[in-house]
């Protein structure tokens, strides 16, 4: 616990120092109490960029994850909030910008649409949670359909507009429940994605390990699906390259916290390890470790 607490100090103090890298340090609104210890989606209008740090102005909060403790996530609406890139520890002991974000970043333009995963787990800050899988590969690309993106994304997010958000909190909060999701958005990317809700066991070789007990296994085969999976197409996941995360709890203080075990699991893990794992796709574009190989 001692060293959990001494990475979120120190990602939260460089985060601080990073924010000051902004271009000409726009402006941007404190973060609303009710948004502290949120964890979800934010949709918007881009104010301002940088590589460390954008300003989104906040016009929809989409889905919070189960591990949101904001008890207010709609002030964030109306607010112009400035979102950090992660910081990560390296080998050498150092803090720094983890490359793929500040890439992703580099890609984004004022006055475009844009969707992004964002948590505030220390001081007054947004940072990210984690890119789409679409944003991961524009990333790669180092933004060279930028004018392309600005119009999917401005197209793909154009039906938010205009709708009540007390109702979309609850509808979010049902969905995440396990309830339908009826709405245009969920219904594209069912379509789009026929992966979504995967539960089961796939074989893979890790291609990276990143901030948060974080690794990114490329899929190369699909070999059980288990009863409680929800994907229309779970085979489509074969080929795939999927980002992992230890699973979280709540604790008796009512706090949620990644399992010790996963955790273990992940940092034991090296580029290029072949592994077999259950996992569970229940937020975004990630996936959760469900149980660990037995082998």
């Amino acid at each position: 616990m001692r060293l959990a607490s001494l990475l979120v100090l120190g990602t939260a103090y460089l985060l601080s120092a990073g924010a000051a890298s902004l271009a000409d340090e726009p402006e941007h609104d404190p973060l609303p109490d009710g948004m502290k210890g949120f964890s979800g989606e934010l949709s918007g209008t881009i104010v301002s960029t940088g590589e460390l740090g954008i300003v989104l102005a906040v016009e929809r909060v989409g889905r919070v994850w189960e591990k949101n403790e904001a008890p207010h996530p709609g002030s964030a609406v109306g607010k112009k909030l400035l979102i950090n890139v992660q910081w990560v520890q390296g080998d050498d002991g150092n803090w720094h910008p983890f490359e793929t974000h500040v890439r992703f970043f580099r890609t984004l333009r004022p006055h475009q649409k844009l969707m992004i995963e964002v948590v505030n787990d220390e001081g007054e800050r947004l940072h990210v949670l984690e890119l789409t899988e679409e944003q991961r590969e524009r990333a790669s690309r180092g933004g060279e359909e930028r004018e392309g993106n600005e119009d999917e994304e401005g197209e793909r997010h154009e039906h938010h507009e205009g709708e009540g958000h007390e109702d979309e909190e609850g509808e979010r909060h049902k969905h995440h429940e396990g309830e339908g999701h009826e709405d245009e958005e969920g219904e594209r990317e069912e379509e789009r994605e026929p992966w979504k809700g995967f539960s089961g066991l796939v074989r893979g070789v890790v291609r990276e390990k990143s901030e948060r007990n974080v690794f990114f296994l490329h899929v190369e085969a699909v070999e059980k699906v288990w009863r409680n999976n929800k994907a229309h197409e779970p085979e489509s996941l074969a080929g795939r390259t999927i980002r992992v995360l230890p699973q979280v709890r709540k604790g008796d203080d009512g706090r949620w916290r990644q399992i010790e075990a996963h955790v273990r699991f992940v940092r034991r893990l090296e580029v290029g390890d072949a592994i077999r794992v259950e996992v569970v796709n229940d937020e975004g574009d990630g996936f959760h470790i469900l149980e660990l190989p037995r082998e």
